[in-house]
């Protein structure tokens, strides 16, 4: 079993590395969920979709979603971002929820949270003006919600390097 890749059991060697098999089955993911909308997407977070198994690669497709996808639009023909300032407040919460979840689940990996904290990067305005009109503190909540999941991954972590091998 890879290291890197602990729920993937490939052979590390020859033309399919672990890391080739890893980028395979997030393009056939990524493929399933780009025609997802986000009540689909915040179904299978909660592990409610009856069709996927709720996996690390299906969240780090979700997060590969959330940070590249341009929606075409005719008053947008160069695209544009998933959310945007001034999107539907219910869709823009929908959104958010979905991250902060994703955060806080169990089965996050590293890559995860590198796409959350991409996310961040990417959507810090948005996440402001949506506090700002709604009256929310989603950006308190999203921060806060990441260095949770940081920590838990950093105390996993721990916990492998210490455990004794038998």
């Amino acid at each position: 079993m890879s290291k890197c890749y602990p729920n993937l059991m490939f052979k590390s060697s020859g033309p399919n590395t672990p890391k080739q098999q890893y980028e395979k089955k997030l393009d056939e993911m990524s493929e399933i969920i780009k025609d997802w909308n986000l009540s689909d997407t915040h179904k299978y977070v909660m592990c409610k979709n009856n069709t996927h198994v709720c996996n690390f690669l299906g969240f780090d497709a979700i997060m590969q979603k959330f940070n590249t996808q341009r929606t075409s639009d005719k008053d947008f023909p160069d695209g544009r971002h998933l959310f945007e300032i001034g999107d539907r407040p219910e869709r823009t919460k929908k959104g958010l929820e979905i991250v902060i979840m994703l955060c806080k689940h169990p089965r996050s990996n590293i890559k995860t949270m590198l796409g959350i904290q991409q996310f961040l990067k990417i959507y810090m305005d948005v996440v402001r003006d949506y506090d700002k009109t709604n009256s929310k503190n989603y950006r308190q909540r999203l921060l806060h919600a990441f260095r949770k999941g940081l920590f838990r991954l950093e105390v996993e972590a721990k916990k492998k390097r210490t455990s004794p091998t038998v």
